[in-house]
């Protein structure tokens, strides 16, 4: 089975940023201490992405986008003072709460995992997650892991081929 099929039919758990890389938990909800060791929650399964991505829905309209966490949030206009950087102060932070906490049982429905290494997760609610390498060096796009087995990690850079042997 190819690493990045354990997603499938995984429940979303939760879904954030921290600085400008975003990150999406799922699987079974499990806590963990954090680097300042504050207790938070996560999932069995994560993936961190510090290349381009966006939400569409069914009708290929961008709900919330990489860029996003550059903009001011809604009523905020930009000046040469804005800081996105802290949590809550970008558009991003505004838009997640809406996009992804209608529905709390959200589950991955499908992959499409290109030979470049785009990804695409088909949730249960309509929503369709893309994101594609933006890199032609051996430089860290996207990463999958679990946080229960070392054996599960798939590691996507500009390098990535599909033909490499990606799959147990």
């Amino acid at each position: 089975m190819c690493v990045i099929n354990y997603l499938k039919h995984q429940k979303l758990i939760s879904i954030g940023r921290s600085c400008d890389l975003l990150w999406i938990n799922l699987g079974q909800k499990m806590f963990i201490k954090n680097y300042c060791g504050d207790k938070i929650q996560t999932g069995e399964y994560v993936l961190d992405f510090q290349c381009p991505w966006r939400i569409e829905d069914e009708q290929a309209h961008v709900k919330l986008a990489s860029s996003d966490m550059y903009v001011p949030p809604s009523g905020v206009e930009w000046s040469d003072t804005f800081d996105w950087e802290p949590q809550g102060n970008n558009l991003f932070d505004e838009k997640i709460k809406n996009v992804f906490t209608q529905n709390t049982n959200i589950y991955v429905n499908d992959i499409y995992l290109s030979r470049n290494g785009d990804l695409e997760l088909f949730f249960s609610n309509k929503l369709v997650f893309r994101c594609f390498v933006n890199s032609s060096i051996d430089e860290e796009c996207w990463r999958f892991f679990s946080r229960t087995s070392k054996d599960i990690e798939l590691i996507i850079t500009g390098t990535f081929n599909s033909n490499e042997n990606i799959c147990d």
